[in-house]
């Protein structure tokens, strides 16, 4: 005796009653098993590869089970249970579809979000790289047109003006510096003292700042004084402030005052 073919409403879902709604699906095939099947939301792609596992197993444990049920009713003659099992069939063709379809725009979309994304990261890559390079690419431009445009003994002679240059604009510093240096009395000890450049262009880091600091200058800043500027030094620390105070411009000699060595007083030249 064939055995009594299980009911469609124990047993599975009618195929007809839910065959339009493929975004949501819950299917049962006995009291403790159930499967959900949701396709992918395009809008989801950070939760892609995800969705499209979750998807892959739930079509597999559904095929798994769809295979089991066959089986178990092969036997059986109902022509109502063949309908169910073509239309469970028919179903999962559908959903496979949909999944096949989701996978491959969400692949598209995947792609095209990460061609964007490298286009950008290149394009600022470059641009940093040309900005770096510019100043060193015109450098290299500029010194190799020079070297095949210019004669090399024009070069010098630019080399040699320049540096004739620099020169002329120090000594005209150098001059009005003395000459508004010459203007100082000593009713103007705190007025600034103009500064004289050295040799290369620089002003010594022991040039006084104003008349009062140069008359009060020791004997070891006036002679590192003296050798900055290139001037003969002498034994004594009134001998170098005065050779100093003869070059900057100041109208003023340190004198001894009396037989007393150790009291000192600036002595006008202009009063001599």
């Amino acid at each position: 005796m064939q055995p009594e073919a299980p009911s469609a409403s124990s047993t599975c879902p009618s195929p007809i009653s839910s065959s339009n709604d493929l975004h949501s699906r819950t299917s049962s095939f006995s009291s403790h098993t159930d499967i959900s099947v949701s396709p992918p939301h395009s809008s989801e792609t950070l939760n892609a590869h995800y969705s499209i596992g979750t998807m892959k197993e739930s079509l597999d444990n559904l095929d798994g089970i769809l295979n089991r049920f066959m089986a178990r009713h092969e036997s059986t003659d109902s022509d109502q249970l063949s309908d169910e099992l073509k239309g469970i069939r028919n179903e999962l063709n559908v959903i496979q579809k949909t999944q096949s379809d989701g996978t491959e725009f969400i692949n598209l979309l995947m792609q095209d979000l990460l061609a964007a994304k490298s286009i950008e990261v290149l394009q600022k890559q470059v641009d940093e790289e040309i900005k770096a390079d510019m100043d060193k690419v015109v450098k290299e431009e500029v010194d190799a047109y020079f070297r095949t445009a210019v004669p090399s003994q024009l070069v010098k002679n630019l080399k040699d003006r320049k540096l004739e240059l620099e020169k002329a604009r120090r000594d005209l510093h150098n001059s009005e510096s003395k000459r508004l240096n010459a203007l100082l009395r000593e009713k103007n000890l705190h007025s600034p003292l103009h500064t004289l450049y050295r040799s290369n262009g620089s002003v010594s880091d022991h040039f006084p700042k104003s008349l009062d600091e140069l008359f009060s200058m020791d004997a070891a800043t006036c002679k590192a004084l003296v050798n900055d500027y290139e001037i003969e030094n002498s034994t004594s620390r009134d001998g170098n402030l005065n050779r100093f105070m003869v070059f900057c411009g100041v109208q003023y000699q340190m004198v001894r005052q009396g037989s007393n060595d150790s009291k000192r007083v600036a002595f006008s030249i202009e009063g001599a």
